[in-house]
């Protein structure tokens, strides 16, 4: 069984750079899961907060320099307003920079609605995304995406993956699933069906 999973097109070079902040970010993930199995809890079922600081520290293992929940401009014209930003990204030797807009939700991990409950929730963070008024070189909207009522019998995320990867369907640039290695999620006291998390992203 494949534990992570990525889908986009890494040709472009701002994929390329998502395809390898989620690989750092899958890394922490695993590091965390082992370190917390003995209690035992899982990291990615505690909200939005929990998991942009987690891809903060996803970013900083591949020389990015993160700021998260800052004050900042929102809207434009007339509509312009102080507000806040939830994750800024940019590399230690001054390259490109990247705005994260983010939300959580949850989604039955036997539900054929994925996709439906994916695009509202993506278009959500790609309008606050796009709501920022000092853009800085890529902005992006992204929902962390955490599955709920798996057992660890005959557990298969292919299903799951297969609507989440399809792209089109929620105008998604891309998508990456974190599967938690099962002798764990099984085991937590409080998630034991919360097998992993998912994050999805789409570029204003």
């Amino acid at each position: 069984m494949k534990l992570f999973r990525f889908r986009g097109d890494r040709r472009r070079s701002l994929t390329h750079d998502i395809h390898d902040l989620l690989v750092s970010w899958d890394r922490v993930l695993r590091d965390l899961e082992a370190v917390m199995a003995p209690w035992p809890d899982l990291p990615y079922v505690y909200g939005e907060r929990p998991n942009l600081g987690i891809l903060a520290a996803a970013a900083t293992r591949i020389g990015y320099v993160p700021f998260e929940e800052y004050a900042a401009d929102k809207g434009h014209g007339k509509n312009q307003r102080s507000g806040r930003a939830d994750l800024w990204l940019t590399r230690r030797n001054g390259g490109e920079a990247f705005d994260l807009e983010a939300k959580y939700t949850l989604a039955s991990f036997h539900s054929n609605r994925i996709t439906r409950t994916t695009e509202h929730h993506l278009d959500i963070a790609a309008k606050d995304a796009s709501d920022i008024t000092y853009k800085s070189d890529s902005t992006i909207g992204i929902v962390f995406l955490s599955p709920y009522g798996a057992t660890r019998q005959g557990f298969d995320p292919d299903p799951f993956w297969d609507q989440l990867s399809d792209l089109k369907q929620y105008g998604g640039d891309f998508c990456a699933l974190h599967i938690c290695k099962p002798e764990i999620w099984g085991k937590s006291r409080y998630h034991k069906d919360r097998p992993g998390i998912a994050i999805v992203g789409r570029n204003i």
